[in-house]
């Protein structure tokens, strides 16, 4: 099982966001010191909480100058013309895939219908638009001259588009998701998967099994190469102590939910907005709105509003949880060294080829992400990899 980093770039009460950049680009070399494989940045856009990373093209520019092995993965790029056209996507990917000498993973999904409204990008097209882009980005990596494309939502002449990716054909391609439905998507397009658990890690084993399955044959391939990995996320936090450790994490979450951040969507508050607090109220507020304009709500909004009252159900569950439940559960990958390769041995046995630690929740400091990446290449990396693959380590 392979390492990663998930990052989403939230900013600590007084912390300033140059801090936390620097922060973040001294972990990550710090990380790929102690062995970790890989480390992604998500997109997101709106957020003022839980992530500041709305250029992330920007930050792997940094890291591909500070690392020279971690693989750089876009966690994910949102396909949304509006926010990303695909010729920018794929001249971005494969200038990075250059310049860090074909260490770029490319990661797709469609944003969140408030990103997406934000941008001006009707919420129905999303699903669609992206289904496009997909199959057409690998195209202007491997053909010479891009012979163009017509389509729905992209009409595009003839093109000579440069640079072209080191790797060939293309990086490495995957898809976010979060409903279990989403495992079929990225199978029948050949497409490796990025997801969390939602919970405990076994909820994963079937829909890893049958994506497994499914992706040796896909059904709608959007390049000649198949990418049938998974890899999942969870919180984590390891330190020397497991006791006063593991009481740290139950805080750190009912912190985190006091803030109303969403577990299941990740997407964060939405302070001094028309539409309330939070997603949720976003969502119902929408709804009025088509509502009063005679216009039904549609499917995929009903599923985001779904999604973010199970959140809020599932706050209101994890939040009386100790610490000690969450971490025996492996919700969150916590406590000591032991304590954390008990959870990811529960990872491991799910089936995912890689388990990426997501550090920045909770309100936990740079100095403890430090503390943690130290742990891992010290005693946890090596126990999932070999003691060889380790054996550089610097601790």
């Amino acid at each position: 099982m392979k390492f990663g980093l998930l990052y989403e770039m939230r900013l600590n009460p007084g912390v300033t966001e140059a801090q936390m950049f620097q922060d973040v680009l001294e972990e990550v070399v710090f990380a790929e010191q102690m062995g970790f494989d890989y480390v992604w940045m998500v997109e997101h856009h709106f957020t003022t909480t839980s992530s500041h990373s709305s250029a992330p093209e920007v930050f792997y520019g940094a890291l591909a100058a500070r690392t020279s092995r971690i693989r750089l993965g876009r966690g994910v790029v949102l396909l949304p013309s509006k926010i990303n056209h695909p010729i920018r996507v794929a001249e971005q990917v494969a200038a990075l895939d250059v310049l860090s000498n074909g260490r770029a993973d490319f990661g797709t999904g469609r944003s969140s219908p408030y990103e997406q409204l934000g941008f001006e990008v009707d919420p129905a097209d999303s699903r669609p638009m992206w289904e496009e882009a997909i199959k057409v980005i690998p195209r202007m990596w491997t053909e010479d001259v891009f012979t163009g494309y017509q389509g729905e939502y992209f009409n595009i002449p003839p093109r000579m588009i440069v640079p072209k990716p080191v790797q060939k054909p293309h990086p490495p391609m995957w898809m976010a998701l979060a409903q279990p439905a989403s495992f079929d998507v990225a199978a029948s397009h050949g497409l490796g998967v990025l997801c969390n658990s939602v919970g405990i890690p076994q909820r994963l084993t079937r829909r890893v099994r049958m994506y497994k399955d499914a992706v040796q044959s896909p059904t709608d391939p959007v390049s000649s190469v198949i990418n049938n990995q998974v890899a999942a996320f969870a919180h984590t936090l390891c330190a020397e102590d497991d006791k006063p450790t593991r009481e740290f994490i139950g805080q750190a979450y009912r912190a985190s939910f006091r803030e109303n951040l969403s577990l299941a969507a990740g997407a964060g508050i939405v302070p001094n907005s028309q539409y309330g607090a939070s997603l949720e109220d976003f969502y119902i507020e929408y709804s009025k709105q088509l509502e009063d304009a005679g216009k039904p709500f549609p499917e995929f909004l009903k599923y985001s509003l779904e999604r973010e009252q199970g959140a809020h159900l599932q706050r209101d569950t994890l939040q009386v949880l100790s610490g000690d439940q969450l971490v025996n559960d492996a919700v969150v990958i916590g406590g000591d060294p032991e304590s954390c390769i008990r959870g990811l041995k529960m990872y491991e046995e799910s089936g995912i080829d890689q388990f990426m630690v997501q550090p920045d929740w909770g309100f936990i400091t740079h100095e403890q992400i430090m503390e943690s990446y130290r742990l891992f290449g010290k005693y946890i990396i090596p126990k999932f990899k070999g003691a060889e693959v380790a054996a550089g380590v610097r601790t």
